[in-house]
């Protein structure tokens, strides 16, 4: 079994992506996860499904379980891991949207795109860099957090034009870097303070 699934988008035109695709899937016997690189009006978006594992993202490179993704080129990234973990270690920067839904998301670094759209049991920050906020995003933040997000002592910071943030059983802790519209804010079991 290949050790390494590598895919150098920024290398080749849209219109074999859908080739590319299939031919560089995981070998057959490893259908515990899927991926793709899809083209759109705003570029190469990265495709993964999987109900579990650990997805690191680190710069342009992905990894899951051995297997190796060479993001360069891409612009934006739809994931859904179930119950698995994603982990953005240092500063990730995308043009376009990023979606992300899994277990537990872990962020080490600045987390940059249009529209940031995260669903997580658990979300965790693991830096402190006051000057710089956790998630930017040019037009839109969407969380959606089972154990609450930040703390009053380590709020989440926060750069972006709106946010609609929920959480299922803790509070709601935000600081804002620059204007920010609050388009819904819900927490059924703790604080929420902006």
């Amino acid at each position: 079994i290949a050790s390494q699934v590598s895919f150098l988008a920024g290398q080749f035109p849209s219109r074999f992506v859908e080739e590319l695709n299939s031919a560089n899937g995981p070998p057959s016997d490893m259908s515990e996860f899927q991926w793709s690189i899809s083209s759109g009006s705003e570029g190469l978006v990265f495709n993964l499904s999987a109900q579990s594992g650990e997805l690191s993202l680190v710069g342009e490179t992905a990894s899951l379980e051995g297997f190796q993704f060479d993001l360069s080129g891409v612009s934006g990234l739809s994931i859904n891991m179930g119950d698995g973990v994603v982990r953005f270690e240092g500063a990730s920067n995308f043009s376009s949207d990023v979606r992300v839904a899994a277990g537990l998301v872990t962020i080490s670094g600045p987390l940059s795109a249009k529209n940031i759209d995260l669903h997580t049991n658990s979300l965790l920050i693991d830096f402190v860099d006051a000057a710089t906020p956790h998630l930017a995003a040019s037009q839109h933040i969407s969380l959606e957090v089972g154990s609450g997000v930040g703390s009053s002592g380590e709020p989440v910071r926060i750069r972006s034009a709106s946010i609609d943030v929920k959480s299922a059983t803790g509070g709601i802790y935000l600081q804002s870097q620059g204007g920010l519209e609050v388009t819904g804010a819900r927490s059924n079991g703790g604080n929420i303070e902006v």
